[in-house]
């Protein structure tokens, strides 16, 4: 049994994370906001600790004394970049500097984002080796996460795991693309070429992260060789990468629907919808999950990474094929009432 801590432990990846964490009977602290919605949290046999990854003080009370952290806390959306950069930026360094001047380091993994790689050419994948070109503001606020880490690389073990899209129970985002599928059959698409994307259940996600904690290699603090630059690093993704459209068209299987039609827009749609949905967000002081940083990503692309290093170097292995793992999904969110 370790003792372990999880920072953004109220998000959906946290909590496949915790439950998993929980089966094999480690000790689970959680690390959340004032503000955070602890529903989920309430349910499972887990400590809270207050506390938030821009307030050094509140990491300096809830890190000592764990065996393992693992940072999970990010910003997806924002109305102010700045935030998001302070979060997913100086966030992973905060936490990497605390676990650093422990007496007895604990093992650290983070959670960073297929976006801070940047997209990969429609012949190949992403690999953890290719140079890093992130094309968004989210993609370089995590990339900046990551530097800000390495700099603690000499004195702790830290391991980076990269996710491409990321879904399964309790995740809200990804219900808003169920929602327009289950009521009106239609699957709405970025653009009109057709670009592959890496998906990773959340469950399949927080075995990947437990397996790196075990057999990953550390980082180094200084990769100057392209081996020496993927050195610590995995990318999270099932075996399959489907387009979008065949991603649609899962998804409304998985939720019973006999046909889909797929509805694709060109870039001028696609921002024009982005910005007055960012638009509204401003409005109803509630930041939308589609903005032109978010349009920007959609359009390029494509968005696929291999999971071969994962594979070879973790022994990670999805037995439950994408299709099972969306329909589990579905039938959750029916469950709760959501859809």
């Amino acid at each position: 049994m370790s003792k372990v801590l999880v920072t953004g432990a109220s998000g959906f990846v946290g909590y496949h994370l915790i439950r998993r964490l929980l089966d094999r009977g480690d000790d689970v602290t959680c690390l959340v906001r004032s503000s955070s919605n602890t529903e989920l949290l309430d349910q499972l046999d887990v400590r809270k600790a207050r506390g938030d990854v821009t307030d050094r003080d509140s990491l300096a009370r809830a890190i000592p004394g764990h065996d393992v952290v693992y940072h999970v806390a990010g910003c997806i959306r924002s109305f102010a970049y700045r935030t998001m950069f302070e979060i997913n930026g100086a966030g992973p360094g905060n936490v990497a500097r605390i676990c650093a001047q422990q007496e007895t380091p604990p093992r650290l993994v983070a959670v960073s984002s297929l976006a801070a790689a940047g997209p990969a050419s429609r012949q190949h994948p992403k690999t953890e080796n290719d140079p890093s070109h992130p094309i968004s503001i989210y993609g370089r606020s995590k990339l900046l996460g990551e530097k800000m880490m390495r700099r603690y690389a000499d004195r702790l073990a830290i391991s980076i795991v990269r996710p491409g899209i990321v879904f399964g129970e309790a995740d809200r985002s990804g219900l808003e693309l169920f929602k327009p599928i289950a009521r009106t059959r239609i699957h709405f698409s970025p653009g009109f070429r057709r670009k592959r994307y890496s998906v990773i259940h959340g469950t399949d996600l927080a075995d990947l992260l437990i397996l790196t904690c075990e057999h990953g290699t550390p980082i180094t603090t200084s990769p100057r060789t392209p081996e020496l630059a993927g050195r610590g690093i995995y990318f999270a993704a099932c075996d399959e990468a489907p387009t979008f459209q065949e991603f649609g068209r899962m998804i409304g299987h998985a939720l019973g629907c006999r046909y889909i039609v797929p509805l694709s827009f060109g870039p001028p749609m696609v921002y024009t919808v982005a910005t007055i949905m960012e638009l509204g967000g401003y409005m109803t002081g509630r930041p939308a999950l589609l903005n032109r940083d978010k349009a920007h990503e959609g359009l390029s692309g494509p968005w696929w990474c291999a999971n071969e290093k994962a594979k070879k170097e973790l022994g990670f292995q999805i037995d439950v094929s994408l299709f099972e793992r969306l329909k589990q999904t579905a039938d959750w969110y029916r469950e709760h009432k959501w859809l």
